[in-house]
This record gives structure tokens, sequence and C-alpha cells, in this order.
């Protein structure tokens, strides 16, 4: 059951960064202002970046939690500064919440394993 939920978290992780680098595919069109042109080009850059990283998290392990972190509080921002704006990214914070929570369970079981937490509470 760890194994499968395991997998199923990686694979959410390379659903959410596919996602997350397409993203600005949908920003390309529109027609804006020069002055918010350079904001948007790099928050296009960014938001790919992003992407680029929870996909390469899927395959280097060290990365996880930190990429996992940085995407949720990226999606958070997002959805606070304009929360009507994306239901996808809402969807993609809920894959990413699912994802962390396994990543953190696991990171906490490998600590226990190791001796590095106790393994019940000492009273």
């Amino acid at each position: 059951m760890h194994e499968l939920l395991h997998r199923l978290a990686v694979a959410l992780l390379m659903v959410s960064g596919a996602l997350t680098a397409c993203l600005p595919l949908a920003a390309l069109g529109l027609a804006v202002e020069p002055g918010v042109a350079g904001l948007l080009a790099h928050w296009q850059f960014m938001v790919v970046l992003l992407g680029i990283g929870l996909v390469a998290a899927a395959f280097i392990p060290s990365w996880r939690l930190a990429a996992v972190a940085v995407a949720i509080v990226s999606k958070v921002a997002f959805l606070v500064i304009s929360p009507g704006a994306s239901t996808l990214e809402a969807g993609l914070l809920g894959l990413l919440l699912f994802a962390a929570a396994v990543f953190v369970r696991e990171t906490w079981q490998e600590a226990r394993w190791d001796r590095m937490l106790p393994q019940r509470s000492e009273a």
C-alpha cells in the first residue's frame, strides 16, 4: 500500500509539474501594455522553472519536499491574489498537498527507522 501511495505521489509530481510548465502558454496570446509585458514574461519564466523543478523532483528524491513546498507556496499565493482566476491552480494545489503528505509521512517513517526520532513517547 505504501509503495502504491509513493508511486501515485511521484506521478502527481510529474503531472502537476507538466501542467504547471504548460500553464504560461495560455498567456501567450494576451494583448498587454508595454510596461506589463516584462512582468508577464518574468512570471511565465518563473512558472516554467517551477514546473520543470517539479518534474525533476519526481526523479531526484532529495528535491521532492523542497520542490513541493515551493510549489504549494506559489499556488497559495496565486490563489490569494486572484481567488477566482483559475480552478486549475486550485486542483493542482490539491494534488500537491496530497503528494506532500505522502512525502512527509515517508520522511517521518524513515527518520524513525534510522532512530532519529523516538519509537514511542517517553513520559
